[in-house]
């Protein structure tokens, strides 16, 4: 769904899947950008988790896995209810540790919403 939508709007950057079995990289633009791709359904606010970054422990994250992150949220139905587009520095500054998985995540709160790029945003259940 995020690359056909990708794909199909005017300024934003064309996509295509990545080779399979990528570690947090799920499509690549034309400029070799890569993006990881997160769903989330309602009721649920937190995307999976990103593997082979660091632990908790270790305050920097020096190597890059990817330059953007497409979160689709979808409502209970699993229709578009939003699409952002994160920045690596943006998830980083919004990353959260999940201890159960030893993996980092993201939430979708107002602060995360205030620093994304709002791709699509439906207000109902109706595209």
């Amino acid at each position: 769904m995020a690359i056909k939508i990708y794909n199909s709007t005017r300024g934003l950057p064309k996509l295509q899947p990545s080779p399979q079995g990528t570690q947090n990289v799920d499509a690549l633009s034309r400029k070799g950008e890569r993006y990881s791709i997160k769903t989330i359904s309602e009721p649920n606010s937190t995307t999976g988790v990103f593997h082979g970054l660091v632990d908790e422990d270790d305050k920097s994250i020096s190597e890059k896995k990817f330059e953007y992150i497409i979160i689709v949220q979808l409502f209970k139905d699993y229709q578009l209810k939003k699409m952002l587009e994160l920045t690596w520095d943006i998830f980083i500054k919004h990353k959260k540790w999940h201890r159960t998985m030893r993996a980092w995540n993201s939430t979708i709160i107002s602060s995360l919403l205030s620093d994304a790029k709002i791709i699509v945003e439906n207000q109902s259940n109706k595209i």
